[in-house]
C-alpha cells in the first residue's frame, strides 16, 4: 500500500477586510495517481483558506490509508 502525500495552501488578498476574496488549493497524490483540488471564498482570512484545503483534501480522499503526510505552511505546522 502506497503512503498518500498532500500538499495544500490557501491565501486571501485583504486579509480581514470587507469585501475580500481568499482562495485554497490541494494536490493529492498517491502512487501514480494525483488529484488536484481548489477553490474560494469572499469575506474570509488566510487561516480560513489554508484549514479549507487541508480539509477538502481529506474529504476527497477515498482511499484507506496507513500513512498519511500533509504539508501546509509552516505557520499551520509548528502552532
Amino acid at each position: 500500500m502506497d503512503n498518500i502525500i498532500i500538499y495544500c495552501d490557501g491565501g486571501c488578498r485583504g486579509n480581514q477586510h470587507e469585501n475580500n476574496v481568499g482562495g485554497w488549493g490541494a494536490v493529492l497524490r498517491y502512487g501514480e495517481h494525483t488529484k488536484e483540488l481548489y477553490g474560494g471564498e469572499k469575506n474570509t482570512t488566510n487561516n480560513i483558506m489554508e484549514l479549507t484545503a487541508a480539509i477538502k483534501a481529506l474529504e476527497a480522499n477515498r482511499i484507506i490509508f496507513r500513512s498519511l503526510f500533509i504539508s501546509t505552511a509552516p505557520t499551520l505546522s509548528m502552532a
